[in-house]
C-alpha cells in the first residue's frame, strides 16, 4: 500500500502512525512531512476521514493527559519504592525500601500558571497582602 495516500493513512498501521506523531507533539504541518503530504492535504483528508482526525485528536489528548499526570504528580509529591541490589558473599542481596520524593516548587508553579491563569498567570494581577504567607504556609504543610 502506497503510505502517501489516504487509503494507507486511514488503515490501522497509518492511524497508529498519526496518533503517535500526535503524541510525540508534532504540529499538523509537522504530521503531514511525516505522512509525505502537504497541510493542506492532511487538512482535507482529516474532514474526509473521521478516523484520522480522531486519531490525531485522541493521540494529542493521550499525551497532554500524560504530560499534565506527571506535573501534577511532581507537584505534590510522591512516595515510591525503590529497589537496591547488593552483592554479598553468599550471595545477592534485595531490599526494597519506600522513598518519599516532596512536592516541587517550580512544578507547582507550572500548574497553577496554566490551571489557575486568572490568579497566578503571566497577566495575573500581583497576589494581595497575606496571600503569598497564605501560599507559602500550604506549600510546607504538603512536605
Amino acid at each position: 500500500m502506497n503510505p502517501n495516500t489516504l487509503t494507507f493513512w486511514t488503515a490501522d498501521e497509518g492511524l497508529t502512525l498519526a496518533a503517535d506523531y500526535a503524541r510525540q507533539g508534532l504540529t499538523n504541518a509537522e504530521i503531514a512531512a511525516r505522512m509525505g503530504v502537504s497541510p493542506r492535504t492532511l487538512k482535507a483528508w482529516r474532514g474526509k476521514s473521521p478516523a484520522l482526525d480522531a486519531a490525531i485528536h485522541h493521540g494529542r489528548d493521550w499525551a497532554s493527559a500524560a504530560v499534565e499526570g506527571a506535573l501534577l504528580r511532581r507537584a505534590l509529591g510522591y512516595t515510591a519504592e525503590e529497589l537496591t541490589i547488593e552483592d554479598s558473599p553468599s550471595g545477592e542481596k534485595r531490599k526494597v525500601c519506600e522513598k518519599h520524593v516532596p512536592g516541587d516548587l517550580s512544578a507547582q508553579l507550572v500548574w497553577l500558571k496554566t490551571h489557575r491563569a486568572d490568579t497566578w498567570g503571566e497577566k495575573a494581577a500581583a497576589p494581595r497582602n497575606g496571600m503569598v504567607s497564605q501560599i507559602i504556609e500550604a506549600v510546607k504543610s504538603i512536605e
